[in-house]
């Protein structure tokens, strides 16, 4: 239930925190591809220094304040990238597929806001530039862990092929918590987690999502 930045902040004397997001894929970064990355932090030296570190030719990287906005919007690419996963799985189709990430990033949007993040932060590249990343790769872990659950597979036994917890259960875990602790409705959120993390039919989860009108 707390960002990553906070946990920092209370459990360690570092204070000049950033957190970094954005669309990027590792091979293509390697093979020159172009992409903007996005560092938040409330000290403009902060931002400066990553600029320096990882700037280029190919890689822009933009600066701003917005700390919670960069954390939580990069949290809900990785954790919709395992419902893009889900969709594949329950072979829903891409405008189904479309529904359940849009009602997703909405509700993570949402939160927050509530919790003094900046919306715009949620449709720039650390929020729906990584989601289309993360939606449309197939061999992301969190991809095809969702897939797998979709296809049938008992969540609780590919988490323990996996090992641990993927990043994406992790962050979508976080979002339901974030959620609770700002007191705002994310249905769609909520319905992602019983299916990934709870163990319910996922089929008969994702038709009550895509059916129910209280979910836009």
């Amino acid at each position: 239930g707390r960002r990553p930045s906070e946990r920092i902040a209370d459990e360690t004397p570092a204070r000049r925190l950033g957190a970094l997001a954005g669309p990027y894929l590792v091979a293509e970064v390697l093979e020159g591809f172009a992409t903007t990355l996005v560092i938040g932090s409330r000290f403009d030296e902060v931002q400066g220094a990553v600029r320096d570190a990882l700037a280029s030719d190919k890689v822009r990287v933009s600066g701003t304040h917005d700390v919670p906005g960069v954390e939580l919007a990069g949290a809900a690419a990785v954790a919709l990238g395992a419902a893009a996963g889900l969709c594949a799985g329950l072979r829903l189709g891409s405008g189904a597929r479309a529904v359940i990430l849009a009602r997703g990033l909405a509700e993570a949007t949402r939160v927050g806001v509530a919790l003094g993040a900046k919306a715009e932060t949620f449709g720039g590249p650390a929020g729906m530039g990584d989601l289309l990343v993360t939606a449309g790769e197939p061999d992301g872990l969190g991809f095809r862990f969702g897939r797998r659950v979709g296809a049938g597979e008992p969540a609780e036994k590919v988490r323990q092929e996996v090992g641990e917890r993927t990043e994406a259960l992790r962050a979508l875990e976080g979002l339901r918590g974030l959620a609770a602790r700002a007191k705002v409705r994310a249905p769609t959120l909520g319905a992602l987690c019983e299916a990934l993390l709870d163990g319910a039919d996922a089929a008969a989860v994702v038709d009550r999502c895509l059916r129910d009108p209280a979910h836009d």
